[in-house]
């Protein structure tokens, strides 16, 4: 839209705000009918009982106060706050799941790190206990060996001194 688009459309919201109903016919200029079908595009102005009559809508009260210029440039910079608050809010959202599943995917691996590792702590305690239980059997294993060596070896040897005493006449 150029400045006389713009102008002529400021126009006949004056005319809408005068005057309360704005005619589309024969006798407007070129200029003047395409402004109105922009109007009636946009929703501003709605038909009237008659044909070819427009009434204005609550925003024309609006572009009145700023013109229409202004009020395009309001309303895209506020279309593109929306879409730079949504793209925003979706994006936080997004990086807040994958933050939560890190955490998620953390803390399992961390728990079974230390479920692990206190086992294998308490296995290895376990595992030295059971040696030293062995060691001290097996010690004491030798030690039973040894005395029942000594206790044989002792009782052959009275054996021999028995049999040599009933060989002696």
């Amino acid at each position: 839209m150029d400045k006389e688009d713009y102008k002529e459309i400021n126009s006949l919201v004056e005319i809408l705000i005068l005057e309360g109903v704005v005619s589309d016919n024969n006798m407007n200029t070129k200029i003047c009918n395409k402004s109105i079908r922009f109007l009636k595009s946009k929703g501003w102005i709605k038909e009237h009982n008659k044909r070819y009559q427009y009434h204005p809508c609550s925003e024309i009260y609006d572009i009145h106060k700023v013109g229409i210029e202004k009020y395009l440039l309001n309303k895209q910079a506020e279309k593109d706050t929306e879409t730079k608050i949504k793209q925003k809010t979706l994006f936080d959202l997004n990086n807040k799941y994958l933050i939560n599943f890190c955490f998620l995917v953390f803390g399992s691996i961390l728990g079974v790190f230390i479920k692990n590792n206190t086992e294998s702590k308490n296995n290895a305690e376990t595992l030295k206990k059971e040696r030293k239980e062995i060691f001290e059997k097996n010690d004491s294993i030798i030690h039973f060996q040894t005395l029942l060596n000594e206790k044989n070896t002792l009782i052959l040897s009275l054996k021999k001194e028995i049999d040599s005493l009933k060989n002696k006449p």
